[in-house]
C-alpha cells in the first residue's frame, strides 16, 4: 500500500499542476476547442483539481490497513482516464497535451495496480444494509439505461446521414464501450449479493459524480461563460443524478466491517 500511495500522491501532484493552470490561463485551449463546449472543459478541469487533492487526501491521510480507501481512489483514477482520455483523444493539441498523455497512462496503469491490491477476503466481510444495495443496484442500472438512450439518441442521425463530428466523438466511445457497461454489470452483480461487485459499484458512484458534476455545473454558469442560455433538461438531469451519485457514495462509505 505504501508504493500505492506514494503513486497516487504523485499522480495528484501532476493532475493538480495541470488542471490548475488550465483554469487559470484558459487560453491554453484558444483554437484547439470549440466555444460551444469550451465551458464544460472549464469545469471539468475545476472538478480535476477536486480529484487531485481527494487523491492526494488519500494518499497521506487513508488508513493504509483499510482497503475501503481503494474504491474512492479507483473512482478518481477512473475520472483522470476519461478526462484526459478525451482531452488525448480529441487532439487537444497546446503545449500541456504531452502531459495529458502523461496523466492518462499513469491514472489507467495506476487504476490496474489499485485494482490488483484489492484483497478479496477482506471485502466478504463489508455488509450494506439490504435496501441500500437494491437501490444503489437499481440506480446503476437505470444510470445505464438512460445514457445509452440519450448518447444512441444523439448517434442514430449522424450515422443514418454518415457524418462524422470534430468534436466530443470520444464520449460516445468511452460511454458506450467502457462506462455504462461497467455500470450495469456491477448493478447487476450487486443484485445477486456479489461483494466485489458492490464495491464496484460504489468506485462508479464517485466515477459518475466526477464526471457529471461538472457538466451540471457549467449550465450554472453557462450565461456568464460564453452568453448562451442552459439547456434545461440536462441542467436538472446532471444535477439530480449528482447529487445521488454523491449520496450513494457517501453510503457506501460509511458501511462498516464485521
Amino acid at each position: 500500500m505504501r508504493f500505492l500511495s506514494i503513486f497516487w500522491f504523485i499522480l495528484g501532484v501532476l493532475v493538480l499542476g495541470v488542471s490548475l493552470y488550465s483554469v487559470l490561463e484558459r487560453e491554453i485551449y484558444g483554437g484547439v476547442v470549440a466555444d460551444a463546449i469550451s465551458g464544460a472543459v472549464f469545469t471539468q478541469d475545476l472538478l480535476a483539481v477536486l480529484g487531485a487533492i481527494v487523491l492526494m487526501l488519500l494518499a497521506i491521510f487513508g488508513r493504509k490497513d483499510d482497503f475501503r480507501i481503494l474504491f474512492p481512489a479507483l473512482g478518481i483514477l477512473g475520472f483522470f482516464m476519461y478526462a484526459y482520455g478525451i482531452y488525448s483523444f480529441e487532439r487537444v493539441y497546446n503545449m500541456l497535451y504531452p502531459l495529458y498523455l502523461m496523466i492518462l497512462s499513469g491514472s489507467t496503469f495506476g487504476l490496474i495496480y489499485t485494482v490488483a491490491k484489492i484483497p478479496k477476503k477482506s471485502t466478504e466481510r463489508i455488509t450494506p444494509p439490504k435496501v441500500l444495495s437494491i437501490s444503489a443496484a437499481f440506480f446503476g442500472i437505470i444510470t445505464a439505461i438512460i445514457f445509452n438512450f440519450v448518447w444512441f439518441y444523439q448517434l442514430i442521425p449522424l450515422l443514418k446521414e454518415g457524418y462524422r463530428i470534430d468534436y466530443t466523438y470520444s464520449i460516445y466511445v468511452i460511454d458506450l464501450a467502457f462506462i455504462m457497461p461497467a455500470f450495469m454489470l456491477t448493478s447487476i452483480g450487486t443484485l445477486f449479493r456479489k461483494k466485489l461487485a458492490m464495491l464496484g459499484l460504489f468506485a462508479l458512484f464517485v466515477l459518475g459524480f466526477f464526471i457529471l458534476s461538472p457538466l451540471a455545473l457549467v449550465e450554472f454558469l453557462r450565461p456568464g461563460l460564453d452568453g448562451n442560455a442552459p439547456d434545461i433538461f440536462f441542467k436538472w438531469l446532471y444535477t439530480g443524478l449528482s447529487v445521488l451519485y454523491l449520496a450513494f457514495s457517501w453510503a457506501f462509505a460509511a458501511i462498516r466491517d464485521r
